[in-house]
């Protein structure tokens, strides 16, 4: 048996192991050792497939993807999407109960089964949600962020659909318990008989649901006082090679 059989890892990508969307030389060479010494490694991002599939094969993810926070499954190997979490047919009406408390953004961004479609300086276009032809898995707003906060303070726990914060100007909603946990969830169940231990690892307020979820939850030491107060152990930041620290961990048998 090989040392890291029966472990997964669920890494979180921007300012977990990623600075401006790469990921360094020294992580994608420990998820190399992670992965030979049997592990099983996956990204969990807010990204959407067209930007994550093709790193995700470059860094050594050798099981499904975690797109759009969980929402999108993605096969690698088969090149195709397995599951997919939509908002549904109320995307529009959640829009505009958003845009009704909140009606200033930057930028809005939705989230669609193939791509992103960005509106900048003003509402999403009229009709928009009534032409497109593909599922919605997540609404973006960009603002500042003391208006991040409010937003956050104003939407949490909503029955209809979900807010997370990934970055101080960004508010996603996402489809209602569909997050980074139900991925961590998700894959625990498709692999049951191959994973014992599952370690997620994350800087940011939607990788909260998956550090709580895992069995054994990271945080990076500059992440979001959230994401630190829910995690087991603390790792460093991104900039001295989070991934590097996690597997040298475990080739130590410290984790």
């Amino acid at each position: 048996m090989k040392k890291f059989e029966g472990v997964l890892i669920v890494s979180d990508f921007d300012g977990t192991i990623a600075c401006d969307g790469r990921c360094s030389a020294e992580n994608a060479d420990a998820i190399r050792r992670f992965t030979e010494g049997g592990g099983l490694f996956t990204l969990c991002t807010g990204r959407n497939p067209a930007f994550i599939v093709e790193t995700a094969r470059e860094i050594g993810c050798n099981t499904l993807l975690g797109a759009y926070n969980g929402a999108i499954l993605y096969d690698l190997f088969e090149d195709r999407i397995v599951s997919l979490k939509d908002i549904g047919v109320k995307a529009e009406e959640y829009y505009n109960i958003v845009l009704s408390r909140f009606p200033i953004h930057r930028r809005t961004s939705v989230g669609h089964r193939s791509d992103m479609t960005f509106f900048t300086d003003g509402p999403v276009e009229k009709d928009f949600f009534r032409t497109i032809d593909e599922p919605i898995c997540k609404i973006v707003f960009h603002q500042e962020p003391e208006l991040t906060l409010q937003m956050m303070d104003d939407l949490q726990g909503r029955d209809d659909f979900d807010v997370y914060s990934s970055a101080d100007f960004m508010v996603e909603m996402m489809p209602k318990g569909i997050n980074k946990g139900y991925f961590v969830r998700e894959m625990r169940r498709r692999l049951s008989d191959r994973v014992h231990t599952t370690i997620a690892i994350g800087d940011y307020n939607n990788d909260v649901p998956m550090i709580r979820a895992a069995d054994v939850g990271i945080a990076v030491t500059d992440g979001h006082p959230d994401a630190i107060a829910s995690a087991d152990l603390m790792a460093p930041p991104v900039e001295r090679h989070t991934m590097a620290w996690l597997i040298d961990q475990l080739e130590r048998d410290n984790i």
